[in-house]
């Protein structure tokens, strides 16, 4: 469904497609990395990502090994998408997260051919980024390096 909307978006006369970044923030990273990977963006910018839905899971309710693996239906594989993504995304997270934790988005960080921009703050939970001047100003620098 996201390659639909961003088929969307580059078919507008009034979009730039070379300006484009993409943006997930939690359960959302998944589908905004796989969108990075499938089609061009000038940037990816991901805030609290995994690495892919097994981990995240385990995170939670550390059951998932083995044959349990199998009663996951969604994988949400970010890691593996990550692979195929040109861009050098930014990525924000942080120390005081504690639905998504600070491990799962380094993990995640390794698996881009281009060197992802970490960013490992402390203090925030996982609903406080947009709220911080930290993450706003992170996010307006990269915007603004990647597609003007």
């Amino acid at each position: 469904m996201v390659t639909v909307a961003y088929d969307y978006a580059v078919s507008r006369s009034d979009v730039d497609p070379a300006r484009i970044v993409v943006e997930g923030y939690s359960i959302g990273t998944g589908p905004a990395t796989y969108l990075a990977s499938q089609r061009d963006a000038a940037g990816l910018v991901l805030i609290a990502p995994y690495d892919n839905g097994i981990d995240l899971y385990n995170s939670q309710l550390d059951i998932f090994h083995g044959p349990l693996t199998l009663l996951v239906t969604q994988k949400f594989p970010s890691d593996q998408y990550a692979r195929e993504v040109s861009v050098s995304p930014l990525i924000i997270t942080s120390t005081g997260d504690r639905t998504i934790n600070h491990t799962l988005s380094e993990a995640l960080a390794t698996h881009f051919p281009q060197s992802a921009d970490l960013h490992v703050l402390s203090g925030l939970d996982h609903e406080d980024y947009f709220g911080s001047t930290d993450v706003q100003t992170l996010i307006a620098a990269y915007v603004e390096e990647v597609a003007s």
